[in-house]
Protein backbone atom coordinates (compact mmCIF):
# COMPACT_ATOMS: atom_id res chain seq x y z
CA UNK A 1 0.00 0.00 0.00
CA UNK A 2 1.57 3.21 -1.01
CA UNK A 3 0.18 6.57 0.56
CA UNK A 4 0.65 10.18 0.21
CA UNK A 5 4.25 10.89 2.56
CA UNK A 6 1.99 13.40 4.17
CA UNK A 7 -1.65 12.88 6.09
CA UNK A 8 -3.09 16.08 7.80
CA UNK A 9 -3.34 16.08 11.49
CA UNK A 10 -7.43 16.10 11.01
CA UNK A 11 -7.37 13.17 8.92
CA UNK A 12 -5.89 11.19 11.86
CA UNK A 13 -9.16 10.45 13.95
CA UNK A 14 -10.68 9.03 10.71
CA UNK A 15 -7.81 6.32 10.60
CA UNK A 16 -8.18 2.80 12.11
CA UNK A 17 -5.62 0.13 12.52
CA UNK A 18 -2.50 2.55 12.06
CA UNK A 19 1.02 2.43 14.18
CA UNK A 20 1.49 5.61 15.69
CA UNK A 21 5.04 6.70 16.29
CA UNK A 22 5.74 9.89 18.69
CA UNK A 23 9.32 10.44 17.07
CA UNK A 24 9.89 13.32 19.79
CA UNK A 25 13.78 13.52 20.80
CA UNK A 26 12.50 14.17 24.76
CA UNK A 27 11.65 11.00 26.36
CA UNK A 28 10.65 13.18 29.40
CA UNK A 29 8.09 14.80 26.85
CA UNK A 30 6.52 11.83 25.67
CA UNK A 31 6.52 10.46 29.33
CA UNK A 32 4.20 13.84 30.19
CA UNK A 33 2.05 13.09 27.31
CA UNK A 34 1.19 12.38 24.00
CA UNK A 35 -1.14 10.64 22.03
CA UNK A 36 -3.18 7.60 22.77
CA UNK A 37 -1.30 4.36 21.66
CA UNK A 38 1.51 6.01 20.16
CA UNK A 39 4.74 4.34 20.84
CA UNK A 40 8.07 6.32 21.36
CA UNK A 41 11.02 6.22 18.69
CA UNK A 42 13.77 7.93 20.38
CA UNK A 43 16.82 8.94 17.77
CA UNK A 44 19.89 7.90 20.08
CA UNK A 45 18.15 4.43 20.99
CA UNK A 46 15.82 3.47 18.16
CA UNK A 47 17.04 5.37 15.15
CA UNK A 48 20.74 5.25 15.09
CA UNK A 49 23.74 2.97 15.87
CA UNK A 50 26.20 4.04 18.94
CA UNK A 51 29.25 5.97 16.49
CA UNK A 52 32.23 4.67 18.12
CA UNK A 53 33.88 7.36 16.12
CA UNK A 54 31.59 10.58 15.00
CA UNK A 55 34.17 11.82 12.86
CA UNK A 56 34.35 8.70 10.36
CA UNK A 57 30.19 7.43 11.07
CA UNK A 58 28.46 11.19 11.55
CA UNK A 59 26.60 11.69 14.71
CA UNK A 60 23.66 9.17 14.04
CA UNK A 61 24.91 6.48 11.55
CA UNK A 62 22.20 4.01 10.30
CA UNK A 63 20.78 1.53 13.14
CA UNK A 64 22.27 -2.17 11.67
CA UNK A 65 18.75 -3.88 9.65
CA UNK A 66 18.66 -7.04 12.35
CA UNK A 67 18.16 -3.90 15.32
CA UNK A 68 15.97 -1.94 13.38
CA UNK A 69 14.04 -4.93 12.28
CA UNK A 70 13.81 -5.89 16.18
CA UNK A 71 12.63 -2.15 17.02
CA UNK A 72 10.16 -2.32 14.62
CA UNK A 73 8.80 -5.70 16.22
CA UNK A 74 8.82 -4.02 19.48
CA UNK A 75 6.67 -1.19 18.31
CA UNK A 76 4.37 -3.73 16.92
CA UNK A 77 4.75 -2.74 12.86
CA UNK A 78 4.21 -5.73 10.36
CA UNK A 79 4.81 -5.66 6.90
CA UNK A 80 0.97 -5.12 6.68
CA UNK A 81 0.92 -2.00 9.08
CA UNK A 82 -0.08 1.49 8.08
CA UNK A 83 2.62 3.72 10.37
CA UNK A 84 1.97 7.43 11.17
CA UNK A 85 4.40 9.38 12.43
CA UNK A 86 4.73 13.16 14.43
CA UNK A 87 7.59 14.94 16.18
CA UNK A 88 7.17 18.36 17.62
CA UNK A 89 9.32 19.70 14.45
CA UNK A 90 6.56 19.79 12.22
CA UNK A 91 7.61 16.49 11.14
CA UNK A 92 11.02 17.85 9.90
CA UNK A 93 13.56 16.16 12.99
CA UNK A 94 13.13 12.46 13.66
CA UNK A 95 9.32 11.50 12.35
CA UNK A 96 11.03 12.02 8.91
CA UNK A 97 13.63 9.75 9.58
CA UNK A 98 11.52 6.97 10.56
CA UNK A 99 9.59 7.66 7.32
CA UNK A 100 12.87 7.51 5.58
CA UNK A 101 13.47 4.19 7.24
CA UNK A 102 11.19 2.19 7.03
CA UNK A 103 10.79 3.53 2.81
CA UNK A 104 14.32 1.85 2.95
CA UNK A 105 13.21 -1.09 4.49
CA UNK A 106 10.73 -1.43 2.02
CA UNK A 107 7.56 -0.82 4.56
CA UNK A 108 5.52 1.93 1.95
CA UNK A 109 2.71 2.14 4.07
CA UNK A 110 4.33 5.44 6.26
CA UNK A 111 2.85 8.24 6.57
CA UNK A 112 3.80 11.97 8.51
CA UNK A 113 1.69 14.20 10.45
CA UNK A 114 1.71 17.33 8.45
CA UNK A 115 2.70 20.05 11.47
CA UNK A 116 3.48 17.15 14.11
CA UNK A 117 2.26 17.43 17.66
CA UNK A 118 1.56 21.70 17.36
CA UNK A 119 -0.85 20.29 14.49
CA UNK A 120 -1.94 17.24 16.10
CA UNK A 121 -3.10 19.11 19.35
CA UNK A 122 -4.88 22.10 17.17
CA UNK A 123 -6.81 19.60 15.75
CA UNK A 124 -8.05 18.39 19.37
CA UNK A 125 -6.18 15.07 19.51
CA UNK A 126 -5.75 15.13 23.82
CA UNK A 127 -2.29 14.14 25.50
Amino acid sequence: MVLDPIVPARALAALTDVVLIDARTDAAAYAAGHVAGARHAQLERDLASPAPDPARGGRHPLPDLQTFAATLGRWGITPRSHVVVYDDQNGANAASRVWWLLQAVGHDAVQVVDGGLPALTAAGCAL
